[in-house]
């Protein structure tokens, strides 16, 4: 189970990755045009309205950008610490908890970013969210390798 933990963070953490790269080079073409269009407006005496535009745009691209690839970092140590913490026979709660903890951050930094909420988590459940879920989630559920991870019953003498 705990190998299975790992590869599927692994994968959810390089998809989020992917997508934190994707939004942070839209930002940063975002944030070209707007200084293109400033001045471009400064030379003909037009309005700033789609500098300020462009300028929001950026900076919602690059929240997301954060928010990707903290899910990304977060997955991929949550996923790493539950493999060792299964090895050593200890439950992998701390390490579903920390992976479920990156795509709600993940989630959070997009509705911040002036996003849709509906349109933002399923944004963030396809790009590498769902299986950083099935990660917790196996996590969550994960029995250590010496069976119930409660304390072992005492012998009952005879």
């Amino acid at each position: 189970m705990g190998v299975a933990i790992l590869i599927v963070g692994i994968l959810g953490s390089l998809i989020a990755f992917g997508t934190a790269g994707c939004a942070l080079l839209c930002a940063a073409s975002a944030s070209g045009l707007s200084d293109l269009a400033a001045e471009a407006a400064a030379e003909t005496g037009g309005s700033d309205e789609g500098v300020s535009e462009l300028s929001s745009a950026a900076g919602s691209a690059m929240m997301g950008a954060i928010g990707s690839g903290l899910q990304g970092l977060l997955g991929l140590i949550g996923a790493i610490m539950a493999f060792s913490k299964l090895g050593k026979g200890s439950d992998a709660k701390m390490g579903g908890g920390m992976i479920f903890a990156g795509v709600l951050i993940a989630i959070i930094m997009g509705i911040a970013a002036g996003g849709d909420a509906i349109s933002i988590v399923i944004g963030i459940v396809i790009m590498g969210g769902e299986l950083h879920l099935l990660a917790a989630l196996l996590a969550f559920v994960a029995k250590p390798k010496g069976g119930a991870s409660g304390p072992e019953p005492e012998p009952v003498a005879v």
